[in-house]
């Protein structure tokens, strides 16, 4: 049973908000601004002017705009394309339904990951246990002191996010462009047999990787290739490889005074998971859905639990092969 934290006062932004920022400038080409994204393995940064004007948001979303651009530009036959068993995730985190739903966010928190499959004990999927599942959980035990169940009173079983083994680069770009998902699950059948997350595909992708080393190079370099110079030729043709065209300007955005709860509920609301944090026009932090998480964790307390309660983590592997944590 979990009980409610009495808080003396509600909690701000600027107690949780992350104040040393990766940023970026409107003027960098989106090319450069993908491999800054990879390099610090982050899913987003805000986007400000040399005096440190808040201007926008560049996040996977605007990356995966630019290689829907430049793959239509380029027209690339299918027949050149990885395919999702080729660069999948094949050792995925994993939860079932019997999990405890408190020790369930813990994983997510502690993994570092935004979400996990939920699946049967021979494998079969049934459904995604999310950071957005998570946050109401949290938020809703944090109100209202509500008692703890099991992950299988909250997973999402939308079959939207499931892909097979032969869906290729640029289906899977596609399919993260136009929805709100981070991740798919890879299904052999009905069992899930690995993971891709959209940095998988940008890390994957030739085109971008093709357009960076074109950017990074002489601009007076003739390369012998030709799929290269076809990549460097639908790179120029775009009407601007500036992050300042893709970036997101519309993104939402709260001040140092926004309470945890307003932010749960643009969370929960939206597909953001990173919120600027502003002071007038300036920015002095931001807030994942992480940071709300964490917040939102020690507004609750396990009373008892139970020795059924712990849990352990499958990557996707039988309960013989999977070691108890």
């Amino acid at each position: 049973m979990f009980r409610r934290v009495q808080q003396q006062e509600p909690i701000l932004s600027s107690s949780i908000m992350t104040r040393r920022l990766i940023t970026e400038r409107p003027e960098t080409d989106v090319a450069q601004a993908i491999h800054n994204l990879l390099h610090h393995g982050i899913s987003g940064m805000p986007v400000i002017d040399g005096i440190g004007k808040y201007l926008g948001v560049f996040s996977e979303k605007c990356c995966l705009r630019v290689l829907q651009r430049v793959s239509h530009l380029l027209g690339s036959p299918e027949d050149r394309e990885p395919v999702a068993g080729q660069f999948m995730q094949g050792d995925v985190i994993a939860l079932t339904p019997e999990h405890d739903v408190y020790d369930a966010i813990r994983i997510l928190l502690s993994q570092n990951i935004s979400g996990a499959p939920v699946v049967a004990r021979n494998k079969e999927f049934l459904g995604i246990f999310s950071e957005k599942t998570s946050m109401s959980v949290l938020i809703n035990g944090a109100m209202y002191g509500l008692p703890t169940t099991t992950v299988g009173h909250f997973l999402n079983a939308d079959r939207g996010r499931l892909i097979d083994e032969q869906t290729t680069l640029l289906e899977v770009a596609r399919i993260f462009y136009e929805t709100p998902y981070r991740r798919l699950a890879v299904m052999r059948g009905n069992r899930v047999v690995g993971q891709i997350s959209r940095r998988d595909v940008l890390r994957s992708s030739r085109i971008l990787q093709a357009i960076l080393q074109h950017q990074l190079a002489t601009k007076d370099a003739n390369p012998d290739d030709d799929e290269l110079h076809d990549v460097i030729r639908g790179h120029s043709e775009l009407p601007s490889t500036s992050v300042s065209a893709v970036m997101d300007q519309h993104a939402k955005t709260v001040n140092e005074e926004t309470d945890l709860l307003s932010i749960a509920g643009i969370f929960l609301s939206t597909p953001y998971r990173r919120l600027p944090v502003l002071r007038g026009d300036k920015i002095v932090g931001q807030i994942s859905r992480r940071d709300v998480l964490r917040a939102a964790m020690q507004m609750v307390e396990p009373e008892e639990v139970s020795a059924s309660q712990v849990l352990y983590l499958s990557a996707i592997r039988s309960r013989e092969e999977s070691s108890v944590v």
